[in-house]
């Protein structure tokens, strides 16, 4: 036993007890709802009514209607006698025989007074109208509607019944399901940077309205923060100052909003040179370019704030890493496309400097050279230089003019001409003096 039914056991065995019986007019509170006694005289069930608020109504049809009126169809009679006498031997000797029904007469039969295309029961011209308001009656569309209707029956041209029924439909033609999309147009890509910037608003995101311009050529975006100002004048501010860091484009595309399709923005492009274009009224796909940024941007500016970080610092991480990152369209970083150069990221530092090495290889080769000397030439010096015209000696006197390099120079001859000549070309003459101190040290 479950000592919890134990312990109540030992609790009420501590207890005398008086059993007594109770009528159930008098024992109300085992259940009030149904035993509590009332003084109601209401007459629960008497002859009152609910009265009715709507009723539909619906084709009563059945095999035997279909069978009744079979019999009184004209045409559907003479087909019942063509089954059981024998059809003609072609369409024309009979014109009430439609070429659908001739072409079926060894597939239909006769069935409890009744014809039958296979499974399908043929209906009657007087039915046929009332059928086609049934398989209507939840607007399923033209293809759901033939589908059910093969399920069960048949008459010539009932396709072309059930289709004038969907396309003559008010109710469907005012409330119709969006048509397939049409085949993706893309914006042509142009081939210079700022020739084509797409415009849009974003927000309110936290609290303010953002401006979301993107370079068509280089995906590079540009993020004004407009607060909860977003009229024209301050949209027209706003392009000034991108206008006087980029230059000025060529075409600029937005949506329908007020302060695009404003008198004074218009004015303003116009004057400037630069065409405008707009995107059809409710649909953000035509400008993609501005639309797919701003659902980019939401969701991880959105997951960057989550992660702690001011709305401010969020923003400049995202596009700084956006601006930074290959674009899946072009394959390269709107930077690089934009700048003609990667931005110098926080992963650089995990790449070694291509100048550190080129310098240490070079200097390798100077330390590797053999037989190297070190040579100082000043303007003025008195030297030896190669004379490759091979007249008058294989060295020729002459004088430094002037250092073109840092091992290259200009010597000038006694003759008054001007050679460049290589410090592998230059002899300078040692001077006594200098052979003496070299000798002492």
């Amino acid at each position: 036993m479950d000592h919890h039914v134990l312990r109540w056991a030992y609790f009420l065995s501590g207890f005398r007890y008086k059993i007594e019986t109770i009528k159930s007019e008098q024992n109300g509170n085992c259940d009030a709802l149904s035993r509590l006694p009332i003084c109601d005289d209401t007459n629960v069930f008497g002859a009152d009514f609910t009265p009715i608020y709507n009723i539909k109504e619906n084709v009563a049809l059945d095999w035997q209607a279909v069978q009744r009126e079979t019999k009184t169809d004209e045409l559907l009679s003479k087909i019942m006698k063509f089954c059981t006498l024998g059809w003609p031997s072609s369409c024309k000797n009979s014109a009430d025989i439609t070429s659908s029904l001739f072409a079926k007469r060894h597939e239909i039969s006769i069935e409890d007074g009744c014809l039958f295309w296979g499974n399908r029961i043929i209906i009657p011209e007087s039915l046929q109208l009332g059928l086609i308001k049934e398989f209507h009656a939840s607007h399923l569309g033209i293809i759901k509607m033939k589908a059910w209707a093969r399920s069960y029956v048949w008459w010539p041209n009932i396709d072309i019944d059930l289709e004038n029924a969907v396309k003559s439909c008010d109710i469907c033609l005012k409330n119709p399901k969006n048509p397939p999309h049409a085949p993706l147009t893309p914006w042509p890509w142009p081939h210079n940077v700022w020739k084509r910037i797409h415009l849009d608003f974003l927000g309110p995101f936290y609290g303010n309205m953002y401006l979301v311009v993107i370079d068509a050529h280089s995906k590079w975006p540009e993020f004004v923060g407009f607060g909860n100002n977003t009229k024209a004048s301050a949209l027209i501010d706003a392009c000034q100052v991108l206008f006087a860091r980029y230059g000025l484009p060529r075409h600029v595309v937005s949506d329908n909003g007020p302060q695009f399709t404003a008198a004074d923005f218009k004015e303003f492009l116009e004057k400037q040179g630069v065409k405008q274009s707009f995107s059809p009224p409710y649909h953000p796909p035509s400008n993609g370019a501005a639309e797919n940024f701003v659902g980019t941007f939401k969701n991880k500016v959105a997951k960057l704030v989550e992660g702690k970080k001011s709305v401010k610092e969020a923003i400049n991480i995202f596009l700084f890493d956006y601006r930074s990152s290959p674009h899946c369209t072009t394959g390269k970083s709107p930077a690089c496309l934009f700048y003609k150069r990667e931005l110098r990221t926080r992963f650089d530092k995990l790449r070694s400097r291509l100048a550190d090495k080129v310098q240490t290889k070079q200097q390798a080769q100077v330390d590797a050279r053999p037989h190297s000397r070190n040579v100082v030439l000043e303007p003025g010096d008195a030297v030896w230089v190669d004379n490759h015209p091979k007249t008058g000696g294989k060295r020729v006197e002459a004088e430094i003019a002037k250092a073109l390099s840092p091992s290259t120079f200009e010597v000038q001859l006694k003759s008054g001409a001007t050679l460049k000549r290589h410090t592998d070309q230059i002899v300078k003459p040692t001077r006594r003096s200098a052979i003496i101190a070299n000798r002492k040290a």
